[in-house]
């Protein structure tokens, strides 16, 4: 009962805060911000995977006649009626972090079993190999491979970036 009554009181600062938080939310570009403009594929050259969007900065935004995005080598003008979808950047990011979490599993699982492996000549396996090493040596191998796994996986991660695309509403 007494998480009803939590439950309920929390309920109106929530419905609250939404439309704050919607408001917040709205990005009005100015020239020179990063931005993509989906429009039909009669206006664009069709990108690689068959999607028709023109990626570049702010040039010009008239609400509500045109829409001018420079590329590189040239500037792109659309009439906003043509318009299907309005994109501004919200910055790009690395899997710099996943990619060291990631190596460091592979990393300590591959270390495991390579030591682990070789029947009579296994450097970690006591039971197959009387020479092998001692459990805290092991210990020192697989933590030693997971941190080079973990390493490898953080450059591979810092390689990889994907940017993210906030929509902003068009008046038509």
């Amino acid at each position: 009962m007494q998480r009803f009554w939590i439950a309920l009181s929390l309920t109106p600062g929530m419905l609250l805060s939404a439309p704050a938080s919607r408001a917040a939310d709205e990005v009005v570009p100015t020239e020179g911000t990063r931005v993509r403009v989906t429009a039909p594929c009669r206006f664009i050259t069709p990108s690689r995977n068959g999607d028709c969007w023109v990626t570049g900065k702010l040039a010009r935004w008239a609400p509500p006649d045109t829409l001018a995005i420079s590329e590189a080598d040239h500037v792109s003008s659309f009439a906003l009626a043509d318009v299907k979808q309005f994109e501004v950047s919200d910055g790009s990011r690395s899997y710099r972090f996943l990619g060291a979490g990631v190596g460091l599993v592979v990393g300590t699982t591959a270390t495991i079993l390579i030591a682990n492996s070789g029947g009579s000549t296994s450097l970690c396996d006591r039971s197959a190999n009387q020479d092998a090493l001692s459990s805290k040596e092991c210990l020192g191998i697989y933590a030693l491979g997971g941190v080079v796994g973990a390493g490898l996986g953080y450059l591979v991660g810092s390689l990889i970036h994907s940017e993210s695309w906030r929509p902003v509403p068009l008046e038509k």
